[in-house]
């Protein structure tokens, strides 16, 4: 227990990584390296409370005084340059080499950039320093273009109209979500976005950016027509911090590959955690339950060896104040159960539970994740007129256990 831990990345999941390390009784240094000029925070709230001013003050993960009691040198403001695996070394901006003996990259991401919509009044959303940005520009009033009907983008679509403006939502595909969620979930936040007073233009990508000077600019759309705006919001996802691990060999497809207990695939000395991790045999996952699990099970392995992750995916997003929650492989179902009017139960070809998709009603979401988790058969009996009867199918599946 007197190893050295090094974590690159100090948001959620490196913060988290630390933290859970200490948990699980780590004895040795811990160095915490972050390139943003602050103690590590959480995300949600930039794109939600933050940004409309109901949350004062970020989300930290702990105050200094606890990251001193913890023992963790946090090293804020502070980037890594280069990753020396036969030395295991890492460099910083100001040239310094320093030791370690297991490695944590926790890199996250930034804001996919478009350069047409180059303008000072195009805002991203990645870190608190933009939330504050885009904060300032609310203040001035609408209209306002966000691109892009991602989580993001929704979320920041849904803070808008709460502070009273008028917001396009422009998505270039032809449904919103459709990376992570299947059309008849997309639809259900596509109808509660349309029922507070929010268009959604789909299937329209932006061609050119004209300045109006301090009335804001006006978008070119790819059918001829255009639109005014005050400032554009732009959410297209994201353009991952893997250039460390790449120029020091390590293995990069879609994320740094990782296995089981998200060590790299290539060297095991070295983890990735949170957005910038991806299971070699998965798709990745971008999510704050993720970076949370991921750097739980990180910490895991460290202290205690080979032992397994074994975590269901889960994604949540709160619009309106509603919250969504999806839980599992929605994408890959045969066939899918009704929860009510805002749900689905998703099953595979054996109707076996694999996923869980639900606009508020948190009570019967969390029974369908108790299938989901538990991967239980769906009885016809426990189904009527293609809704599911959740008691009776959590019934069945504690019998089938049995």
């Amino acid at each position: 227990m007197d190893a050295s831990v090094s974590i690159v990345g100090a948001g959620q999941a490196g913060g988290v990584c630390a933290l859970a390390l200490r948990k699980r009784g780590f004895g040795g240094r811990i160095t915490l390296y972050g390139a943003e000029a602050t103690l590590p925070y959480e995300r949600p709230s930039l794109s939600k409370e933050y940004l409309t001013g109901e949350a004062s003050e970020l989300t930290y993960l702990a105050d200094h005084e606890r990251w001193r009691a913890e023992g963790i040198d946090v090293r804020i403001d502070t980037r890594i340059t280069r990753i020396d695996r036969t030395a295991q070394t890492l460099r910083t901006e100001s040239g310094v080499d320093e030791p370690y003996d297991r490695l944590v990259l926790a890199t996250g991401g930034e804001a996919r950039r478009l350069k047409e919509m180059s303008h000072d009044r195009v805002c991203y959303v990645r870190t608190a320093e933009d939330s504050r940005r885009l904060a300032h520009m609310m203040a001035g009033g609408g209209p306002v273009v966000v691109v892009g009907a991602g989580v993001v983008g929704l979320e920041i679509a849904s803070s808008l109209r709460k502070a009273g403006l008028d917001v396009v939502v422009m998505e270039a595909a032809s449904t919103i979500l459709s990376r992570v969620l299947p059309q008849e979930c997309s639809s259900l936040l596509e109808r509660l976005h349309h029922d507070h007073g929010v268009s959604i233009r789909k299937s329209t990508k932006i061609v050119g950016l004209r300045d109006l000077g301090n009335d804001g600019v006006v978008l070119d759309l790819d059918d001829g027509e255009t639109i005014a705006a005050r400032f554009v919001v732009i959410g297209v996802g994201m353009v991952l911090n893997d250039q460390l691990a790449r120029e020091s060999g390590i293995a990069c497809d879609d994320g740094i590959l990782v296995d089981d207990q998200y060590r790299s695939i290539t060297d095991h000395m070295i983890y990735a955690i949170g957005d910038v991790a991806r299971h070699h045999s998965r798709r990745r996952e971008e999510s704050w339950a993720h970076a949370q699990s991921s750097a739980e099970a990180a910490a895991l392995s460290i202290v205690e060896g080979d032992v397994a992750a074994r975590t269901v995916p889960y994604l949540w997003t709160t619009q309106y104040g509603l919250m969504f929650q999806v839980v599992g492989n929605i994408m890959h179902a045969n066939s899918k159960r009704s929860l009510g009017q805002s749900g689905y139960l998703f099953l595979d070809g054996e109707n076996r539970a694999i996923g869980a998709a639900m606009l508020d009603g948190k009570r019967e979401f969390q029974m369908a994740r108790k299938l989901v988790t538990a991967g239980a058969a769906i009885r016809d009996a426990d189904c009527m007129n293609g809704a599911i009867n959740l008691k009776e199918a959590i019934k069945s599946a504690q019998e089938q256990k049995s």
